[in-house]
């Protein structure tokens, strides 16, 4: 009925609640008429406080602790880049002997030298590789899971040791496998445009031999 929803509102403070307030009852019947004091004008609900807002929830905090590690290009080959992580990976290969020199200065300058070395080879090998791509040669990705198959065959390892063994040289499993397709990429290049091409006398190679074990003998 209207007297409830009028009571409703009353209750909610409402634009009705003052109206009804201010509705004065009837007068009491009397012979004489007598004037009836003026109704005092109804008290207005207090202005509703407007909502406290709730607090913005925060943006992460940049000093949470997080590092982030950025890597860094070491050479560029036409198209090609080579990351600081990769030649950091190829130099776990071979830095690992440097341990043993006790004079500091040695050990440093032998450092430099097989990194420029590792860099030197890692974009040679690079060179190669495209110029295998150029030639349209390819290496299937059967290729690749059966020569890592050979590898984790011949070194007696099952697929968990292999990828552990794999990440203690920097290695994860899908970067080793890009590694080994550009590997067989470069040695099926070498054997269909360089070797193909090239005739290479005992003398040579006997040249050759003595340049590298001189090399050797000069980073030892």
């Amino acid at each position: 009925t209207l007297a409830r929803a009028v009571l409703a509102l009353s209750l909610l403070g409402g634009p009705l609640a003052a109206l009804s307030q201010a509705q004065p009852g009837p007068a009491p019947a009397t012979e004489t008429p007598t004037s009836t004091p003026a109704a005092k004008p109804a008290t207005p609900p207090p202005a509703a406080k407007p909502a406290t807002p709730a607090p913005a929830p925060r943006a992460p905090s940049s000093a949470a602790g997080t590092v982030l590690t950025l890597d860094r290009v070491v050479a560029v080959i036409n198209d090609a880049i080579i990351l600081e992580s990769e030649l950091r990976a190829r130099l776990m290969i071979v830095l690992p002997d440097t341990a043993s020199i006790a004079d500091p200065q040695e050990r440093t300058r032998r450092v430099q030298r097989l990194t420029t070395q590792t860099l030197d080879e890692m974009v040679n090998d690079e060179l190669m590789v495209q110029a295998g791509i150029a030639a349209g040669i390819e290496v299937g990705p059967e290729e690749v899971d059966a020569a890592l198959d050979e590898i984790r065959t011949s070194n007696k390892l099952d697929e968990a040791q292999l990828a552990a063994e794999l990440a203690s040289q920097g290695f994860t499993i899908t970067s080793f496998k890009n590694d080994l397709r550009k590997q067989l990429l470069r040695l099926r290049a070498q054997n269909q445009l360089v070797a193909a091409k090239v005739s290479i006398t005992e003398d040579q190679l006997r040249a050759r031999y003595d340049e590298l074990t001189r090399r050797a003998a000069s980073v030892s």
